[in-house]
């Protein structure tokens, strides 16, 4: 009886330590991160094209990218989903890196990591 009651209490111990430190990452909060603008228009203004010359060529194509805002609101793990021409997918990741903090996500009145997945349309001419 002893030892089950010391297993039970193990058992409580991991899921409160699991509990606590919860780097779970969720794409649905009950509080979203939320950015001082508009992320998109974020994105398309501060994009720089060094690989591109942009005088000669125009630019219309969409990309797809996903982030995640971490705990204290920095901008992590950002990929190119569907990519579109490889200057402009580096040009996006570079900017999103870039990007200043976040209000981060909460979840039960803590801050959590969330995943963000962001479509732009890219229309230089």
């Amino acid at each position: 009886m002893k030892s089950f009651f010391s297993i039970l209490l193990l058992i409580f111990s991991l899921n409160f330590l699991k509990a606590q430190n919860n780097d779970s990452i969720y794409t649905v909060v009950q509080q979203m991160p939320t950015f001082f603008t508009n992320v998109g228009a974020y994105i398309y203004d501060n994009m720089k094209f060094p690989d591109i010359k942009v005088d000669s060529e125009a630019i219309n194509t969409s990309a797809f990218v996903s982030f995640i805002v971490e705990k204290d609101g920095s901008v992590s793990s950002v990929k190119i989903i569907r990519p579109s021409m490889p200057a402009v997918d580096s040009a996006v990741v570079r900017c999103v890196k870039k990007m200043p903090k976040w209000q981060p996500g909460m979840q039960n009145n803590k801050p959590v990591r969330v995943m963000f997945k962001v479509p732009l349309i890219i229309d230089v001419r």
